[in-house]
């Protein structure tokens, strides 16, 4: 557990204090817990270091995209409330905490997607071999919870895109966010759009930075919407494939 003097959400009160002083300050503390929540495990720590590595910089990235296959038919059979509690109970829970675990920057969540990066506040060398493994997780976590309970299955396809990206703060006065900006994200979000239920689709450039990996499959290269020449995809394989 961590120590009281470490907690990020710490304030005192001098003695005397009044009610009102009091209620002040769990309103104060309440808040940073709510806001605690809207940025990644990883942002939020190097905010209480400071603000100087939020500049922006180059650096080698693998983005993961996520995102529930079917999920129109899912929303028309189902209530609002339904769909709501499935999404945060069955997919954005779950699945954060495999991103979180195996060193990714939770992104953002769009829509039914999650966009994670890898290697921007970690190890740029071990970014690719992060990603697959989180992807292979998800996939895995999945499985479980379509078998786990009488609520819909949720399947999911994800696309992983790697290269230099742009790190840093962006957006305006009125709203901001540290995430990262460059084409690996757009293959990433392509390769997504592409991935059958439960398949993982990378690129050329994630699989030069597995190495020889014999999970990969290579397949047909495309052409993907916003680029000028064909690029190699590969999918991954499941371990007991390997």
């Amino acid at each position: 557990s961590r120590s009281l003097s470490r907690s990020p959400f710490n304030s005192f009160l001098m003695k005397p204090f009044s009610n009102s002083d009091l209620r002040a300050k769990i309103r104060e503390y309440t808040l940073k817990k709510r806001l605690r929540q809207f940025v990644s495990d990883q942002v939020y720590e190097r905010m209480q270091q400071g603000f100087e590595w939020m500049k922006f910089r180059r650096c080698t990235a693998s983005v993961l995209f996520c995102d529930i296959r079917g999920f129109s038919r899912m929303s028309e059979k189902i209530s609002k409330e339904e769909l709501s509690f499935l999404l945060n109970s069955g997919f954005f829970s779950p699945l954060d905490d495999i991103v979180c675990e195996h060193g990714g920057m939770l992104d953002k969540h769009i829509g039914d997607s999650i966009m994670a990066v890898f290697g921007v506040l970690a190890d740029e060398d071990q970014a690719a071999r992060q990603a697959v493994t989180c992807a292979r997780k998800m996939i895995e976590q999945m499985s479980r919870e379509a078998v786990s309970g009488d609520a819909p299955s949720i399947n999911v396809g994800i696309g992983i895109g790697s290269g230099e990206v742009m790190a840093g703060l962006f957006g305006s006065a009125r709203k901001k966010e540290y995430t990262v900006f460059g084409s690996p994200v757009n293959v990433a979000a392509r390769l997504e759009g592409m991935a059958r239920s439960g398949e993982i689709l990378i690129c050329e450039q994630t699989g030069k930075m597995l190495g020889n990996d014999p999970s990969l499959r290579p397949l047909e290269a495309v052409q993907l919407k916003g680029m000028d020449r064909e690029i190699k995809i590969f999918t991954v394989a499941e371990d007991k494939q390997v």
